[in-house]
């Protein structure tokens, strides 16, 4: 009886190898992840938001967005910038203006 042996990689092969290498990056960020909660208004712009980091962020992710009304949005673009351990927001995509928002930011480290 014959040991079937591997040869190499086929195109299916790959592409599960490339999906468990992304599953693993995000669940690794996932667990790097800071959040953050903070009252937001385009009015008030820019906002600073001390946090427990010592070293810039890689990114910073709007988890969600809510209004006095019950209003909820997650996912929009957050333009930011890292002053000295503190988050410094001066825009948040798809937020309507001079809007009070409560929000929870994701800061990957």
């Amino acid at each position: 009886m014959s040991n079937p042996r591997l040869t190499g990689y086929g195109p299916q092969d790959r592409e599960l190898a490339s999906w468990v290498r992304s599953v693993e990056a995000f669940a690794k960020a996932a667990v790097d992840i800071t959040r953050v909660a903070c009252e937001w208004n385009s009015d008030n712009a820019p906002l600073s938001v001390r946090t427990s980091l010592s070293v810039m962020p890689s990114s910073v992710l709007l988890l969600s967005a809510t209004t006095g009304t019950g209003t909820l949005i997650s996912g929009a673009p957050v333009t930011w910038s890292w002053n000295d351990g503190s988050i410094v927001i001066s825009a948040i995509g798809t937020l309507t203006a001079s809007t009070d928002y409560d929000l929870v930011l994701g800061v990957v480290a």
